[in-house]
């Protein structure tokens, strides 16, 4: 069974980077680039995510334009088939009568927490199709089913928190939602690293020709 993540921690280790207000405002910075601040940011998380899985306590990386957005293409790919389906599901399901709200609350929900767990996939095969391993996603998701919830807390309570920068200026929700990217960021890292820390190490083969036990 995988250790539990840390619910605080996604949302100290930002603030533990000198530099985090720099990066923070150049994030959000190119952000403020219509449709390529979108796929920047993408290619952004996936880096950081990599990054994150070899050093749990790396600091967040300087945008670096051109491979940030090449690097989001893809991504922004899985989550249109992602959103588009679930969104045609639900507008068929939406004829169920008494369930629209319901179908709406569980297609947040699965959109929140389970699109990310798929993503995560590809950052660490580099394989488009690998997020659409469904059987693979529900079955990391059901074998982490504790640390997936509280990726979802913390995805959910970010993006709020990020949401704060539309009350005070419009153009300040791209520095806020910059910095919940990185928070569930380093979340998402957090869950797959105790996954990989708790599977179980393979028998060494045998070396004197014996079978092993």
């Amino acid at each position: 069974m995988a250790a539990q993540i840390s619910f605080e921690r996604p949302f100290k280790h930002v603030f533990q980077d000198p530099n985090w207000t720099k990066k923070i405002l150049m994030g959000g910075l190119f952000m403020l680039i219509p449709i390529l601040g979108s796929l920047i940011l993408m290619g952004y998380q996936k880096r950081y995510f990599k990054m994150l899985l070899e050093d749990e306590n790396a600091q967040m990386p300087e945008v670096e334009f051109g491979k940030d957005l090449s690097a989001g293409l893809p991504i922004l790919g899985i989550w249109i088939v992602y959103v588009v389906g679930l969104v045609i599901a639900a507008f068929i399901l939406n004829f169920i009568p008494c369930i629209g709200q319901l179908i709406a609350l569980v297609l947040n929900l699965v959109i929140a927490g389970g699109v990310p767990i798929a993503v995560a996939r590809y950052y660490q095969s580099e394989q488009f199709g690998s997020a659409f391993e469904l059987k693979q996603v529900v079955d990391f998701i059901k074998a982490n089913l504790n640390n997936c919830g509280l990726f979802l807390g913390i995805a959910l309570l970010a993006g709020m928190v990020g949401g704060v920068g539309v009350v005070a200026c419009i153009i300040g929700v791209v520095f806020t939602m910059f910095w919940a990217g990185n928070v569930t960021t380093i979340a998402l890292a957090d869950v797959y690293r105790a996954a990989q820390q708790s599977a179980p190490v393979p028998a060494s083969a045998p070396t004197d020709g014996a079978p092993a036990p």
